[in-house]
């Protein structure tokens, strides 16, 4: 009875050595690169690839495919410039920025360390403003005649004439 149940047992036990061991190392292929790399941008692309350029200067030479075969570098850029954008083409880059401001428009700009913030503004007074019409402070014609039915209220720039209807502001 023994002898059987050792048979037994050594005839159950004979597939469990048989069985295949997975050694992830060895049969597992590693995965792959995040970023393609190359000495140059390919031509085509699709949103979500990445590209490293292997001769690129540090900090300018990630690339991402944001929209079909358009990439867009993805680092900021050596020695201090700037890359300039006016809504999302390329402008230029440059290490000086000079924003100037024209008849009306003043700019407030500051540098919080990690970035500029700029707002522009009105020069109020050149521009009128809600306020000012509706105070009638602009509007105001006193007049330097002192007649009561004449009134006399220098302009600028002059009047070259008058029309009926015409208003004035």
């Amino acid at each position: 009875m023994t002898r059987k149940l050792l048979i037994w047992c050594a005839a159950a036990c004979l597939p469990a050595a048989g069985q295949t061991q997975l050694d992830l190392y060895h049969q597992v292929s590693p995965a792959t690169k995040p970023v393609k790399i190359g000495a140059a941008l390919p031509v085509t692309c699709v949103p979500g690839n990445l590209f490293l350029i292997t001769g690129g200067a540090a900090g300018s030479n990630l690339y991402a495919c944001l929209s079909q075969d358009v990439w867009t570098a993805q680092a900021g850029q050596v020695g201090g410039t700037l890359a300039v954008q006016s809504n999302g083409a390329a402008i230029g880059s440059e290490p000086i920025q000079n924003f100037i401001g024209a008849t009306g428009i003043l700019y407030a700009i500051s540098d919080t360390g990690t970035r500029f913030d700029m707002v522009n503004m009105i020069d109020t007074a050149v521009v009128q403003t809600h306020t000012n019409t509706q105070s009638g402070r602009d509007l105001l014609c006193q007049s330097a005649s002192g007649s009561n039915q004449t009134y006399t209220c220098s302009m600028t720039p002059s009047l070259a004439a008058y029309a009926s209807g015409m208003e004035l502001n």
